[in-house]
């Protein structure tokens, strides 16, 4: 086995040749948007439902993630 190939098996197996999971990645695209469209739509009905001003930021932001999410 030459010194890549080893590397390569340490990635995988620990010293009892016990298969190892990968760190922790990203959370996929497409489930952060959903999540933050939910978020902002969620704190645009609370500032509504208490007779807030909404916030200019808040509205572009949820009208971006519409937009990406409807393929526009």
């Amino acid at each position: 086995m030459n010194p890549q190939e080893m590397n390569d098996r340490e990635k995988f197996f620990d010293d009892k040749c016990q298969y190892k999971k990968p760190p922790l990645g990203l959370k996929p695209k497409y489930i952060h948007d959903e999540q933050r469209l939910a978020e902002v739509g969620g704190a645009i009905y609370r500032y509504l439902n208490e007779r807030y001003p909404l916030k200019k930021e808040w509205i572009e932001e949820y009208n971006e993630l519409i937009n990406r999410r409807n393929g526009k």
